[in-house]
């Protein structure tokens, strides 16, 4: 599903305009400014999270920095530390996905 279906499905589930529908979208997933990236990039916190009830929880955290070899070359060397994003999928997402593959 990519943006346009997105906003088309919500409008359409929510019984609401494209144009509203699309403004809900980018309000919460604009990768500038929406909810989710305000609350998963606080630099004050260390693991910040969004969770979203069924669904399940974005997690942000830190990771230091680490020795890793290179796959190709052999050579040791050290990572960079960066932001990164978990996803735990929530019950109800899980038991769908379970029911679609047991089909």
């Amino acid at each position: 599903m990519n943006y346009k279906q997105l906003v088309a499905h919500v409008a359409q589930n929510a019984g609401v305009e494209v144009e509203v529908a699309s403004v809900v979208v980018d309000a919460i997933f604009n990768p500038r400014n929406g909810a989710l990236i305000t609350a998963l990039t606080d630099p004050d916190i260390d693991a910040a999270e969004v969770s979203l009830g069924g669904f399940g929880t974005l997690t942000a955290m830190r990771t230091s920095e680490r020795m890793m070899v290179d796959k190709i070359t052999g050579a040791e060397r050290m990572t960079v530390p960066r932001r990164t994003v978990r996803l735990t999928i929530g019950g109800k997402i899980r038991d769908a996905l379970i029911d679609i593959v047991d089909r």
